[in-house]
């Protein structure tokens, strides 16, 4: 289950960057928001909380200030903005309980 979690991770930071590049789809959203709940069922701990949450509240500041630079300030918004949609949805998967309940809680939701 770990390298489903990892490979989950790999493909939501590369959906996330090609959709911010302009090769977005409707369903480009939907997508993110699962790879981000599958990893943060699977690899997020609660020892990660507080360093995690601090890094997502510097790629909202960061989005809002690349906005301002001329040519490439809007592209690289919107990839920062497609991946704070996706580790936000991470954090969501995690919960406040251990990485290992949340993969049992996975294991049976995916069995079922």
């Amino acid at each position: 289950m770990a390298h489903i979690g990892k490979w989950a991770f790999i493909e939501g930071l590369v959906i996330g960057v090609a959709g911010g590049l302009g090769f977005e789809q409707v369903w480009f959203g939907w997508v993110l928001a699962a790879l981000g709940l599958i990893v943060g069922f699977l690899n997020v701990s609660d020892k990660e909380t507080q360093t995690f949450l601090l890094a997502a509240i510097a790629l909202i500041v960061a989005a809002t200030a690349v906005g301002a630079i001329p040519y490439i300030g809007d592209l690289v918004t919107r990839i920062i903005a497609n991946l704070v949609l996706f580790l936000g949805r991470r954090r969501l998967g995690g919960g406040p309980e251990e990485p290992v309940r949340g993969r049992e809680r996975l294991k049976s939701v995916l069995s079922s």
